[in-house]
């Protein structure tokens, strides 16, 4: 759990060697004052709700009493305590105005967002329950696979409404964030909440484009605009003569359907062809 002091020694550390910070935004401080310190990105949407509640003063003044820690708790224990007293508080009374301000802070000085929408719905309504699911973990690693079977065989099906409202929001503010030209990425955070590598991607992709992306726009989420929060952008992402070689090939157009990103034909990887058949036989088989 970052002080602002602490954090705001990355960023200086940071600065000196010409170096990004994207995070969350800490319980320490506000949306706005990361935001002044340079951070150029945000993970998850961490902790945006609470600075942009009519009450984000109160809360603020709350949390700070709560990052005392008199408990000694461990730092994870510590941010879920905040989070559960904290985040209905805020969802309860956003003030728009304060949205539109930070939506225009965050697209002004070019922060970017990456929102793991999955990793809250996936979790919110335990769709790693679902027998489809359960089936996709036989390309995991044979241990991986197990341990999540298992995990998940001892997880409650009871959809948590607080959860369940959180996602949604988030989805919301992701839609409406994207609108006032607020740059943002595809990530997944995986494999917190049994998130599996390359399949959970594709997914945040679909729901992007339910949150208001165009199937285009969400593509280059995942393409062109990671290479250009790199500065990379005239080496990747993108297929032109020069560039990196890595590239899927597809069956049908994601343009008609963003589920045909997961329609693949071949992958170039390194400048090496692999067919349909090669990638499924370096899938485990369990």
């Amino acid at each position: 759990m970052l002080t602002e002091n602490q954090f705001l020694a990355i960023m200086r550390i940071a600065k000196k060697a010409n170096l990004k910070v994207t995070g969350h935004i800490p319980l320490s401080m506000t949306l706005f004052s990361a935001i002044d310190s340079g951070l150029n990105g945000i993970e998850h949407l961490r902790n945006f709700a609470l600075s942009i509640a009519s009450n984000s003063d109160e809360l603020y003044k709350e949390r700070l009493e709560l990052l005392k820690n008199p408990d000694d708790l461990p730092g994870s224990d510590l941010r879920s305590q905040i989070h559960s007293k904290q985040r209905m508080k805020a969802l309860d009374s956003i003030d728009y105005n304060k949205f539109e301000e930070a939506a225009n802070l965050l697209a002004s000085k070019n922060v970017w967002q990456t929102p793991t929408l999955f990793l809250y719905r996936n979790s919110s309504l335990k769709t790693f329950k679902d027998p489809s699911f359960i089936n996709e973990l036989n390309k995991l690693p044979n241990q991986i696979k197990q341990k999540w079977i298992k995990e998940i065989a001892e997880t409650d099906t009871i959809i948590d409404k607080n959860s369940l409202r959180y996602s949604k929001w988030l989805e919301e503010a992701t839609g409406k964030l994207h609108k006032k030209n607020v740059p943002f990425m595809a990530g997944t955070d995986t494999p917190i909440g049994y998130l599996i590598p390359g399949r959970s991607l594709h997914i945040e992709l679909e729901v992007m484009v339910e949150s208001g992306f165009s199937n285009l726009e969400a593509i280059k989420s995942a393409t062109v605009n990671p290479a250009k929060f790199f500065g990379l952008e005239n080496k990747e992402g993108r297929i032109k003569d020069g560039y990196k070689a890595d590239l899927v090939i597809l069956n049908s157009n994601p343009l008609d359907n963003i589920r045909n990103t997961q329609d693949i034909s071949a992958v170039i990887k390194n400048g090496e062809f692999l067919s349909r058949e090669s990638l499924d036989s370096l899938m485990y088989k369990n």
